[in-house]
Parts: C-alpha cells; structure tokens; sequence
C-alpha cells in the first residue's frame, strides 16, 4: 500500500504474488537485512579513522583505502554475518513452508519432507 499511495507502484496490477518465488524472496529479505545491519554495523564502527587517514596521506584512493585496508579487516565479519544468515534462512522453514506449502523444491522443504 506504501508503494502505491506514496509512488504510485502497483506490484499486484504487475503480476506480483506473495506466495511465488519473488514474494518468497522479499520476505526472507524482510527479515534478514535487519539482522545484517546488526550485525555488519559495529564492525563498520570499528574502523578507525586514523587508518583512513594513514592512508590518505599515504597517497590512497578511496577505492584503495577500501579494497587494501578496510576490507581485509571487515573480512571476518562478513564471512560470519554470511554463514549466520545462510543459518538463519535455512532454519526458516515455517516461513517457506507457511506461504507457499511444498510448492518450491526448497532444501529446508526437502529435508522436512525426508524427515517426516
């Protein structure tokens, strides 16, 4: 309802369906953005601004500055915010199996299957 006051999108008039794949997408991204934001900001505020600084005095472009510094030391964090996520969306099979039933051949789904 936002999109359609606010910007005039009307995702049901363009086929959208939350019970299809792309709904399905957009409620795992619901709720997991969040959690990634939790997650990837304290180690965004650890980045000390001196190193920046070394770094621009040392002659390094923004780009550098990211690919060369900060993204080594982000690197462990996002490794684990990657493995947690994948955990959380594969432990979510009420999600999966509440909007769309067995429809999609989802290894969460396959597994309940096997199990059961």
């Amino acid at each position: 309802m936002f999109l359609r006051d606010v910007f005039g999108i009307n995702l049901y008039a363009s086929g959208f369906n939350l019970f299809s794949f792309w709904g399905l997408a957009l409620t795992y991204l619901y709720f997991q953005l969040p959690l990634m934001v939790l997650i990837i900001t304290p180690a965004l505020d650890g980045l000390k601004a001196e190193w920046r600084e070394a770094a621009e005095i040392m002659g390094a472009s923004r780009r550098q500055y990211w690919l060369m510094v900060a993204l080594p030391v982000l690197t462990p964090t996002i490794l684990g915010c990657f493995l947690l996520l994948f955990a959380n969306a594969f432990g979510t099979l009420a999600t999966v199996y509440a909007l769309t039933g067995s429809h999609f051949d989802l290894v969460p789904i396959v597994l309940f299957a096997q199990i059961r």
